[in-house]
């Protein structure tokens, strides 16, 4: 399989009608094997992120404090600034990457080094015997494989036309219980806190490679010219819910 066969290249001095609804368009199908090999990427990735959340980050954090209020204030502090990371990088890749500029296309590089850079983070909180070095590994944990999700999801309106997304949406959607349900029974046979990050993580690691390997990527030869900034990050979270009332209720 070649690179050109996996990436389309879009004209980034085109500009799109107000009501656009993506380059995959009003109706048509999805590219074959898609859906599919994002659904098990995101099942991986749910995996990942929510079964240290639901059981291996409380193991780990017993097997390195000295008591149980010690546990519990460590785990709340961990889960709390890492939310943090997860609520500001998720925004952030996804914007950056429809401003990416490479031969392998806008999301890849993306998902591809987020999921490697949270194998590795997963790994630290294994070996680690500090809480703050447990507290680093999982801002990168979540910083990282949000940033992998919200290049994944980018690419519905990129790959899926209008008529579909609601399906794919759903499929999508189902991916999340079976991610905790997937860890929960995982769980059970890994006996160490380096294996219950590890195993679990590197499962995420190869599903998000097949999708990534499969993805027929849309490629742009240009930087966008529109300025990118603090102001405009921060501002993205603002909208009128009179223009926009659909969002306004969701």
């Amino acid at each position: 399989m070649t690179e050109s066969s996996l990436t389309d290249t879009v004209a980034p001095g085109s500009t799109l009608p107000a009501d656009s609804t993506g380059a995959a368009g009003v109706s048509g199908k999805a590219p074959k094997g898609y859906i599919p090999t994002l659904a098990l990427s995101n099942f991986g990735l749910y995996m990942a992120l929510l079964t240290p959340v639901l059981v291996s980050l409380a193991f780990k954090v017993q097997h390195i404090t000295d008591s149980p209020e010690q546990a519990t204030n460590a785990l709340g502090l961990i889960m709390g600034v890492g939310a943090l990371f997860a609520l500001v990088c998720n925004p952030l890749v996804g914007r950056l990457s429809d401003r990416t500029v490479s031969r392998f296309g806008m999301r890849r590089p993306w998902m591809l080094g987020g999921v490697l850079v949270g194998l590795a983070a997963f790994a630290l909180i294994g070996v680690a015997t500090d809480v703050w070095v447990v507290l680093l590994g999982w801002c990168v944990v979540q910083a990282s494989l949000n940033g992998v999700m919200a290049a994944s999801t980018a690419t519905v309106p990129d790959q899926v036309p209008v008529n579909s997304r609601g399906k794919v949406s759903g499929i999508i959607g189902l991916t999340t219980p079976l991610g905790i349900l997937g860890g929960s029974f995982l769980v059970n046979f890994l006996h160490d806190d380096l294996t219950r990050f590890v195993v679990p993580g590197l499962i995420a690691a190869v599903f998000v490679a097949i999708f990534v390997f499969t993805l027929k990527d849309r490629v742009l030869t240009e930087k966008p010219a529109e300025r990118y900034g603090v102001k405009e990050f921060f501002g993205s979270f603002v909208f009128n819910p009179r223009k926009h009332p659909d969002f306004g209720w969701t």
